[in-house]
């Protein structure tokens, strides 16, 4: 059994979170969707006086909290495209650090 079938068995509970086969699909079993991230996960949030981020396990992730600000914070040009361009302009140490600047 590999990595994949063996973390959608342990996330998944097993087989009784198996959906039973109904009419002509009789050979065909089919699961529950959840979300598993693989790799490191590090969650971005609003902290009262602007964007950080930290890393979490990624079974911080079985359930979210919906948030008025949720939509925007993850669309790219006013969330997490910022959130980027502020990384990068501090790991550049330029604040006019930008995406679009060609490279040479």
């Amino acid at each position: 059994m590999g990595y994949v079938h063996r973390g959608i068995e342990k996330v998944s509970g097993g087989e009784e979170n198996m959906s039973k086969p109904s009419g002509k699909n009789v050979g065909v079993e089919k699961m529950i969707p959840c979300l598993f991230p693989p790799g490191t996960c590090i969650h971005f949030y609003r902290d009262g006086s602007g964007i950080d981020g930290t890393y979490v396990p990624c079974t911080f992730f079985d359930e979210i909290d919906v948030a008025r600000t949720m939509v925007d914070d993850h669309l790219i040009s006013s969330g997490y495209g910022k959130i980027f361009l502020n990384m990068m302009r501090d790991f550049h140490k330029d604040d006019h650090f930008s995406f679009d600047r060609r490279r040479t």
